[in-house]
């Protein structure tokens, strides 16, 4: 055996081998080398880029990228969560804290209650996350005083806001209990938390 045939043995294999996998297209290659952009990003770069030809896109032509896709897709149904179901309003409220990074406005956060048996939902923008416990307070208790009933249990995430002893003080002195769902999984409060997702889609 000679020693080119030693230094090309197998080259005619992975040269087949090669040949059988997937083609990827110019404009496919780029997509995912600029990370994957969307048209609107697409578009932006193909207008700094005019007249150069190293970069396939074409943002008007549709493009199917299954990791775009995948990333992009969501649990079809996030469930109404865990535990009985409340027998009349106030029975149970499911709250959360949203972060709004948009920063469109001066507020940082936003308080969303959802009530388990009317679906009545409250939403309480915030200019610091420091006020969420004042102001669930003051929206208990308005929420109390148009329903003429108490509030029953509250459901949550483990989130620090909710673990003040102040928290703690007014839990007790007005008999509430507070249900707090395992780390990692937003199904146990899955009203609020399709709440946080639609709203998030809107602004």
């Amino acid at each position: 055996m000679t020693i080119s045939t030693l230094l090309f043995e197998g080259v005619d294999e992975e040269f087949e081998l090669a040949n059988r996998r997937p083609k990827i297209s110019t404009k496919q290659l780029w997509h995912e080398r600029l990370g994957h952009p969307g048209r609107d990003k697409s578009r932006a770069i193909v207008d700094k880029l005019k007249g150069e030809s190293i970069i396939a896109l074409d943002p008007d032509t549709a493009l199917t990228c299954e990791q775009c896709i995948q990333s992009k897709s969501t649990v079809a149904q996030m469930g109404q969560g865990s535990g009985e179901r409340a027998a009349g309003p106030l029975d149970l409220i499911h709250i959360d804290l949203t972060i709004d990074s948009s920063h469109v406005t001066e507020y940082t956060c936003m308080l969303v209650l959802v009530d388990d048996y009317s679906k009545y939902v409250h939403v309480q923008p915030l200019l610091r996350k420091s006020h969420t416990f004042t102001q669930l307070k003051r929206i208990v208790s308005f929420l109390e005083t148009q329903t003429d009933r108490k509030l029953r249990a509250i459901r949550s995430d483990q989130g620090t806001e909710w673990k003040s002893n102040e928290a703690l003080e007014w839990l007790l002195s007005k008999g509430i209990e507070w249900q707090t769902t395992v780390g990692y999984n937003s199904r146990q409060n899955g009203q609020v938390e399709q709440m946080n997702r639609s709203l998030g889609e809107k602004m």
